[in-house]
């Protein structure tokens, strides 16, 4: 049940890292002169800042709240600390 729920929050950290990952680019010309193009930087700005903040924040937190179930259940002090490790590993990556 809980690596489940851990890898249901890993997939979709993926998913939404793909979907950012591929979003168009705005950072071309006409994305600065037309009005056309700020409207379409605009947009593709407020759909990346949305997928960052549920990517970084709830994900991030959701993987921890799972991780201090485990501890509460009794894993081991350096095993949590393991955990969080990676956890901070995987969001330097990702920033």
């Amino acid at each position: 049940d809980h690596a489940d729920e851990v890898l249901k929050e890993l997939i979709a950290i993926g998913d939404e890292l793909c979907r950012f990952l591929t979003l168009p680019t705005a950072s071309m010309g006409r994305h600065r002169v037309t009005k056309s193009g700020r409207r379409e930087a605009a947009r593709t700005a407020e759909v990346a800042y949305r997928l960052y903040e549920s990517l970084y924040t709830k994900r991030f937190i959701s993987l921890s709240k799972l991780s201090e179930r485990l501890k509460l259940a009794g894993l081991g002090g350096s095993e949590a600390s393991r955990i969080r490790q990676f956890e901070r590993f995987m969001g330097d990556a990702i920033e």
